[in-house]
């Protein structure tokens, strides 16, 4: 036991190293021998050495300008006359009006904390600094090598309080025994520590945190800030309790959430020639996870009383996660006149097992001091484990004859341990076909010019499982529901007939490359139709005795497109001057076929609700489009509040009186919006709803171009969509002025006076529908956005060789840092990842929320090697 050192002597009594000029070898002796791992010097010994080391600075993107303190009073002045004007106004809204947040009262004791000008965005971002170092060596002899790398990298968000640091390390270690058996051994380590901001919307909460308001107590003068943060219980936005209203600030600078990730990757790979036809490779590796995170959220974040679930509150959640994989390979490869055959057959075996563990405490002074110190209490405390396994079989045979036909079939059958046992093990065959016309004889003369020509047919199935550990099997639990006896009862129901979602994928494809692939363009189409689509949490009649059921498989979905890739490599335009051009441009159509039998098809309350689209999902139609209302602007002043037909006529009623508009219930008033009827009915609710556009681009693609001169080289990489609809909700929460959120800069062109021409309607505190989901907030999407640029430098070697350096190189990349596109939000590259959530509704894709939006990034690279 333990290790034991060994003199290159004793390695006389291993026969494969007798011939070794080992300078140390290490071995751990257990009951089944000695294990070596052997640094070796031969004739051919060397060894890299690389050290990369890169600084990089993120830069706040620009932001959606917002209204100052004095504007913001104004525009809750706004809200209140106006509604005062429609309804009475209460005395609750004025005593707020006075007392807590509008005020010009000096006498009030808060008046100096709500009367300042606050740009809340700005007190929590930040430019940020990120370095990273990357260090690899590599090495060996004839029988021996090794590759050692390690990268430390630090980066700060442009959030406070968001921090990143991460170490990763690997060993590579290969052995060759003899000619035909070599073994090689990985061993990685990685950890990460990451500083986050305790709620996950604090960005969100800053732009709409009211600007008259103080983050800090302030001084007598009202001027000057004290340390002391100025979170009152509640405010006219609400409070943490019943809103999640908290001080942004001091969450950035004060609340905690921290967690610490760390892997552990062990493999050991085999490569055996068994006969010259004949090889077996085989991979055994083990991956262990760990993960754990504690938050804290103090009350000077939040503001709430010491009785509060959320006074001091601290979180502590871990998890682990173990897993084997193993994979065995044998190929079988034989040639014979013309004809290629290779036969392979694979057995793979993956195990995985997961344990997690939850508490939360309440009134702890930190979150490292444990509540029942401090007289504390647990809020929340729980623990689940939970196993899985998936096995596979693979067969695959691959023919060639002349090495211009090629024929390829697979069959690969497996089982899932999260599929029902009637149908946990399923079959997936796939066929190809390509034509390698290069190599027909009557190419011959075009040889120098076609360097490869290649056409490509293929059809094939892929399997999907459903989540979750056995989420197939019925469940039970305890409940409290028989008098006060403890019973246990059904929970989930036992799903019997749960199947694979299948994709059944056809592609043809087609290349060419000209003179040694200078020239190269490639096509492909592809047509992925999807069935038996897994939906979660079906809805089922209570008689059954459930709500809803877990999975459910039913409807049908295609997806068919094509794309294609050209590109000019190494064009050398003078001896050293070359340059390089490459594009790809791609479509999907997205179409459903058969609709599920549990999805609601038209997705809408009875009634019309402000920021809020239509759904629906039709036969024949794709994904991604919502539908809402049209609006025409806003009604100037009170003769525009009559309805008209189409041809602008006024419309009357049975007794002769024009037809005031009304949106539902309300009669519409000057300084509302206009929507138009569509139906002529002088109303305007769910029945005028139309179609306004789809999220999914028509084409997507990148651009690259590359300048290479001397040592000198200059990068260019661009990516855009083309033809797509953004719902920017971001400014529809922004230009609602319907209660006391902070607005941007463009409601300051709101309606205020009869007569005036505007398309933003009047401020409206708590009535009205005047941001109904409507083409008002659907832009057109398309960009073109410059992804990287690169120029880098290598120093001439013949200076550097004097020095024992291999290569010596800088460079500076920028990143996002040109975004050309009409879109009047912050980020035109919205999310278009669709699907059915777990209740069984589509998802709305292609809807800007003003998440933290990817900054500008500038960062300076060295690269040395010895």
């Amino acid at each position: 036991s333990g290790l034991v050192n060994l003199s290159p002597g004793d390695i006389e009594s291993v026969e494969v190293l007798k011939d070794a000029a080992a300078t140390a070898i290490w071995g751990s002796r257990g009951a089944n021998g000695v294990l070596l791992i052997v640094t070796r010097r031969g004739t051919q010994g060397k060894m890299t050495t690389t050290l990369t080391e890169k600084m990089s600075v993120n830069f706040e993107p620009t932001r959606i300008k917002q209204l100052n303190g004095n504007q913001y009073v104004s525009l809750m002045q706004d809200e209140l006359w106006n509604r005062g004007l429609e309804t009475s106004l209460g005395f609750s809204i004025v005593q707020d009006l006075i007392q807590n947040g509008i005020n010009f009262n000096p006498d009030y004791i808060y008046w100096r904390e709500y009367n300042q000008n606050t740009d809340w965005l700005g007190e929590i971002t930040q430019n940020a600094l990120s370095s990273e170092t990357n260090l690899s060596l590599e090495g060996g002899g004839e029988r021996a090598t090794y590759r050692f790398s390690a990268s430390y990298l630090t980066e700060r968000g442009t959030t406070i309080g968001t921090n990143y640091n991460r170490l990763n390390s690997t060993l590579y270690l290969t052995y060759r025994f003899a000619n035909n058996f070599r073994v090689n051994t990985e061993v990685g380590y990685s950890q990460g520590n990451r500083d986050a901001n305790y709620s996950s919307d604090i960005r969100t909460k800053a732009m709409r945190k009211m600007a008259n308001m103080s983050p800090y107590v302030m001084e007598e003068d009202g001027i000057h800030r004290t340390s002391i943060y100025f979170t009152p219980e509640s405010t006219l936005q609400g409070s943490y309790s019943s809103g999640g209203i908290y001080n942004p600030v001091a969450m950035a600078h004060e609340a905690t959430r921290n967690s610490n990730n760390r892997n552990i990757r062990l493999a050991l790979n085999l490569d055996y020639d068994i006969f010259p036809s004949l090889k077996y490779y085989g991979s055994f590796a083990f991956t262990m996870n760990t993960s754990d995170e504690h938050a804290f959220l103090p009350h000077e974040v939040t503001g709430v009383r010491h009785t509060s679930s959320d006074y001091d509150r601290a979180s502590s959640n871990a998890s682990d996660n173990t897993s084997l994989y193993v994979n065995n390979k044998l190929i079988l490869s034989k040639s014979f006149h013309q004809h290629q055959i290779t036969a392979t057959g694979v057995f793979d075996l993956q195990t995985n097992a997961n344990a997690s563990y939850g508490s939360a405490v309440s009134g702890g002074a930190s979150d490292n001091i444990p509540s029942t110190v401090t007289g504390g209490l647990i809020q929340s405390f729980g623990s689940g484990s939970s196993r899985s396994k998936q096995i596979g079989f693979t067969g695959n045979l691959h023919y060639a004859y002349a090495n211009r036909y090629l024929v390829q079939g697979s069959f690969n059958y497996g089982a899932q341990s999260r599929m029902n046992p009637t149908n946990r093990w399923k079959g997936f065959p796939s066929v190809g076909l390509s034509w390698r016309a290069e190599n027909e004889p009557f190419m011959e003369t075009l040889k120098e010019t076609i360097t490869s020509l290649k056409l490509r047919a293929s059809w094939g199935l892929n399997g999907k499982a459903p989540g979750g550990t056995f989420p197939s099997a019925g469940r039970f639990s305890t409940e409290a529901n028989y008098g006060n006896q403890g019973t246990v009862g059904p929970t989930t129901m036992e799903l019997t007939k749960l199947k694979w979602e299948i994709v059944e994928k056809w592609n043809l494809g087609a290349e060419i490359e000209l003179k040694d692939g200078k020239y190269f363009l490639s096509f492909d189409w592809y047509r992925n139709l999807t069935k038996d689509l897994l939906q979660r949490n079906v809805s089922v009649p209570s008689h059954t005795g459930y709500s809803t059921i877990s999975y459910f498989n039913s409807g049908r979905m295609s997806n068919e497109g094509w794309e294609l890739r050209g590109n000019l490599r190494n064009i050398a335009v003078t001896r050293d001057l070359k340059f390089g051009v490459g594009v790809n441009l791609s479509t999907n159509v997205n179409k459903i076929l058969k609709l599920p039998e549990n999805v609601n098809f038209f997705q809408y309350s009875e009634t019309a609700e402000n920021e809020r689209y239509a759904q629906t999902v039709s036969e024949g139609y794709p994904m991604g489009s919502f539908y809402g209302f049209r609006c025409l602007g806003v009604y100037s002043d009170r003769d525009a509040v009559y309805a008209r037909d189409d041809r602008g006529n006024l419309m009357y009623d049975v007794s002769g009186t024009p037809i005031h508009m009304r949106h539902e219930e309300r009669f519409v008033g000057a300084g509302d919006a206009i929507y138009k009827d569509v139906n002529n009915d002088g109303v305007i609710n769910k029945y005028d709803i139309v179609y306004l556009g789809n999220a999914m681009p028509e084409f997507t693609g990148g651009l690259s171009f590359s300048v290479e001169y001397k040592g000198w080289r200059l990068n260019t990489d661009f990516h855009y969509r083309l033809k797509y609809n953004v719902i920017n909700r971001t400014q529809m929460q922004l230009e609602r002025m319907y209660g006391y959120d902070n607005q941007s800069v463009t409601v300051l062109n709101r309606w205020r006076y009869e007569g005036d021409m505007t398309t933003i309607p009047k401020a409206l505190y708590g009535r009205g529908y005047n941001t109904l989901g409507s083409d008002r907030f659907v832009e057109e999407g398309s960009y073109l956005r410059m992804k990287s640029l690169t120029l880098s430098y290598s120093l001439p070697k013949s200076l550097i060789s004097r020095w024992g350096i291999k290569q010596w190189s800088f460079s500076a990349t920028g990143y996002d840092i040109f975004t050309w596109t009409d879109y009047s939000g912050q980020d035109p590259e919205v999310s278009i990842n669709g699907g059915i959530d777990e209740y069984g509704n589509f998802i709305l894709i292609g809807v800007d929320n003003a998440q933290t939006p990817r900054p500008r990034k500038v960062s300076l690279n060295m690269t040395v090697k010895f």
